[in-house]
């Protein structure tokens, strides 16, 4: 079964909807914690980058990625 299929009625999320960009930051955490922290950097630069967009600078989950990516980059 696919997740199309389990939920008929809704629309998939988009690149923006704050679902995907949490969803993008736990994978680039998880490539941070395996050890790939070129990887984990550019991942979360361009999640910073969408969050910024999609939902605003001040936003918490914008502030949150920016905070993960000074950790990655400090690391």
């Amino acid at each position: 079964m696919t997740c199309q299929n389990a939920l008929p009625n809704k629309p998939p999320l988009g690149p923006g909807h704050p679902y995907t960009l949490l969803s993008r930051g736990n994978l680039a955490y998880t490539h941070h914690k395996a050890g790939n922290g070129e990887l984990s950097a550019e991942m979360f630069a361009r999640t910073l980058a969408d969050s910024e967009r999609h939902l605003g600078p001040d936003h918490p989950a914008t502030r949150h990625a920016r905070q993960l990516l000074t950790h990655v980059r400090s690391a």
